[in-house]
């Protein structure tokens, strides 16, 4: 019997997108979380959307939820999740919280967008995201506006979606100061980068990044610094995201 029936019953009868957002009061309540996860794994779920944006359930929660619907479900006894886009914005996770979901996305083939806006990951969540996506092959869209990611990051991000990644269509990074950290650290991603074969996917995948950054600028076949090959910009609007 759930704790919580109006939360159980939002999840299992609310369609296949449901909002949870801010005002739900779900907090750090593991009994509540619970409950969503119990939700779920419901076989006659039909969430596909799902947004818990703005309550602060933290890295307890979110860890709870990952082991609960993804990392430690029985996969004979439970249905998989049907979920496609995950909204985990505003929720405290800190690079803790966002190692647990970067573990979700290195087995997970259902996602296809993720938002985790304002979480605080810092390096040690961005590095874990970008080791993800070395085999992760489902994820279209990541979005970690103002997490504070920082050189270390970018690297990784960049060097796994040059080589490695042609699935990840967007990867959003707004107000992270992306612009001002690769042009004050250019030295250095030079060094980095520019053995990584012309900075360009040559698999025959998709050679189109979408790297949205403060300034909305997309790169094509990852990063140029003029060695040869020229950068290419365009200005976007940044794509309207549910």
């Amino acid at each position: 019997m759930p704790f919580c029936q109006y939360y159980y019953n939002r999840i299992k009868y609310g369609g296949i997108q449901v909002y949870l957002g801010r005002d739900s009061d779900i907090g750090a309540d593991i009994r509540i979380i619970q409950d969503i996860g119990h939700a779920l794994l419901d076989p006659e779920t039909r969430i596909e959307r799902l947004a818990l944006s703005f309550n602060a359930i933290g890295p307890e929660g979110v860890t709870l939820i990952a082991k609960q619907v993804f990392l430690e479900r029985d996969p004979i006894l439970l249905p998989r999740p049907r979920l496609n886009v995950l909204h985990l914005s505003f929720n405290n996770l800190g690079p803790e919280g966002a190692v647990v979901m970067a573990e979700v996305l290195k087995t997970n083939t259902t996602l296809e967008e993720l938002s985790l806006q304002r979480n605080n990951i810092q390096c040690e969540g961005t590095i874990a995201f970008a080791t993800a996506l070395e085999t992760n092959r489902t994820l279209k869209l990541l979005d970690l506006d103002d997490d504070h990611i920082g050189i270390e990051g970018i690297l990784a991000f960049l060097k796994v979606l040059v080589m490695l990644n042609t699935t990840l269509e967007t990867l959003s990074l707004y107000q992270n100061n992306v612009d001002v950290i690769l042009e004050t650290n250019e030295r250095l991603l030079r060094k980095e980068l520019v053995p990584l074969t012309d900075l360009t996917r040559t698999d025959g995948g998709v050679n189109l990044l979408h790297l949205d950054l403060w300034n909305r600028i997309d790169f094509e076949g990852g990063v140029s610094w003029g060695d040869g090959t020229t950068m290419k910009k365009k200005y976007t609007k940044r794509k309207k995201r549910w």
